[in-house]
């Protein structure tokens, strides 16, 4: 009877020991580790020598749980006569429509899920110029109060009057990057317009310089007669959304809360190593990267899903090219630090094409002078003869 007992207890240590074996490895497994993949791309992935390629690297994955991390974030409001239900002004599109209330609301419950111990917001309103209506801060008080306020105040036909999407979108970026901005917070920018640009305020070149200073640009555009930038402009895991009605804006905002307030991973340092015998093209690398012997190095206080890197390089000599290796490390939503390799990607480099046959213009001159002065002789020759 004790053998037996003996026996069994035996069988049920071992029994336990190999069950710990084999589920050790699955615990690891399910780490949290939210970078899941990393994609590298070479834009185009062969050039002649002397031309330029693009070398790209995209974030992939699961992001952390809304507000474990700070952000700021701009609300930049279009406020031309097309969002008031009181616009009489020529060419808008829905008169009798009341689009601002809505936008506001939606706005405001964007807001509602923000952490003010450690986010912050920006009221930008514009039309034909762009105006901070409530400065970074957070005081979600004042926030709404502001976009309240934009229910009763269209912009003034004559002195404020049209839609310039980039001022609104200059103001934004330059508020985020002002000393109100709080060290160690992600940035972002939500844009809303329902009309096309018609100041040349140049939406696509400022929005690009926000985001060369890694700010998210969201954009959303409403009703019928939204600029096409507007799908042009997003960036660094920011995506453009469209609103057929108003009544489609809070689900859109819902939206874009789940992603601006959630990042992938902090305190990220991602490397890229660029072979003997390529060339980094000077002010190419995006997001304050920084070269250093044939390493890029780049300090990201946040990984968004989406967020993109990028620089460009060029050869002289012909030949293939291994862009590698690189990789990141940073910290998980658990605060666990993890590290990532990439893949490496070739570049091929040509012969440079030859040089064009057309002539140039000085030749072209001189051969139309002695076409010129032939068809005056033989003309002259006739009238002798």
């Amino acid at each position: 009877m004790k053998t037996q007992r003996k026996q069994f207890v035996v069988t049920a240590v071992m029994a336990a020991l190999v069950l710990a074996f084999l589920v050790a490895p699955i615990m690891a497994v399910a780490a949290p580790i939210d970078i899941t993949r990393v994609d590298k791309t070479i834009t185009p992935d062969t050039v002649a020598s002397g031309q330029e390629a693009t070398v790209t690297l995209t974030f992939d994955g699961d992001a952390c749980d809304v507000g474990t991390v700070g952000a700021d974030v701009a609300l930049v409001m279009d406020r031309s006569w097309s969002m008031y239900l009181s616009c009489d002004a020529p060419g808008c599109p829905n008169p009798t429509e009341d689009r601002i209330g809505p936008a506001v609301e939606a706005a405001k419950g964007f807001i509602q899920r923000m952490d003010f111990s450690r986010d912050q917001g920006a009221v930008i309103a514009f039309a034909k110029y762009g105006d901070i209506l409530a400065p970074l801060g957070s005081s979600q008080a004042q926030l709404e109060a502001q976009l309240d306020w934009l229910i009763n105040n269209p912009a003034d036909t004559e002195a404020n009057g049209g839609t310039a999407i980039g001022n609104g979108i200059y103001a934004a970026h330059q508020e985020l990057i002002s000393g109100r901005h709080k060290p160690g917070n992600a940035a972002a920018m939500i844009v809303l317009s329902d009309g096309e640009e018609n100041q040349y305020s140049d939406p696509i070149g400022r929005a690009n310089a926000a985001c060369n200073d890694g700010i998210q640009v969201f954009t959303i555009g409403l009703g019928s007669s939204v600029d096409s930038s507007m799908q042009s402009i997003p960036c660094n895991g920011g995506f453009y959304s469209y609103a057929p009605t108003p009544a489609d804006l809070d689900a859109i905002y819902q939206s874009i809360a789940d992603t601006v307030l959630g990042p992938l991973g902090t305190n990220a340092v991602v490397t890229d190593t660029v072979p003997s015998g390529l060339a980094v093209v000077p002010g190419s690398i995006s997001h304050g990267g920084v070269l250093s012997g044939d390493v890029i190095t780049w300090q990201l206080t946040q990984v968004k899903k989406g967020t993109v890197l990028s620089y460009r390089v060029s050869a002289t000599e012909p030949g293939t090219y291994v862009v590698g290796p690189g990789a990141i490390t940073y910290d998980d939503c658990a605060g666990v630090s993890q590290t990532m390799d990439f893949p490496d990607r070739m570049l091929t480099v040509t012969n440079a094409p030859p040089p064009s046959e057309i002539p140039e213009p000085t030749t072209i001159l001189l051969l139309g002078s002695g076409l010129a002065g032939l068809a005056g002789y033989v003309r002259r020759k006739r009238n002798h003869a």
